[in-house]
């Protein structure tokens, strides 16, 4: 477990830790929000919202140097790869409710 936190959320005196972050969006997307968040620290960087959104990854922040907005650009574009429920390569679908799923787990949702 971590114990770096960072702000969050649009009120002051809120704070996260990565574990929180990663619980905004589905597990296959650990590793772009650890990635993000590991450079909000660094940069302390306030975090605003973490969320997926038509299929991809969304991690807003506050003021942040450029540095910070390319790392999470690259983190975001690869949302649109990665499955978010278990990590493996995967693309969004265009029906319904868009996720960026691997084949596997959308033959599972359909079956659901």
């Amino acid at each position: 477990m971590s114990d770096k936190i960072v702000q969050y959320g649009m009120c002051e005196g809120y704070t996260a830790t990565l574990e929180i972050l990663q619980d905004c969006v589905g597990k296959g997307w650990k590793n772009l929000i650890e990635t993000c968040f590991n450079a909000c620290v660094e940069h302390d960087v306030h975090v605003a919202q973490v969320k997926e959104k038509f299929g991809g990854l969304r991690f807003y922040v506050g003021g942040a140097p450029q540095e910070v907005h390319d790392i999470i650009a690259q983190c975001e574009k690869l949302s649109y790869e990665t499955c978010e429920v278990c990590g493996e390569p995967g693309e969004p679908n265009h029906r319904g409710w868009i996720k960026t799923l691997c084949d596997t787990c959308k033959m599972k949702a359909q079956k659901q």
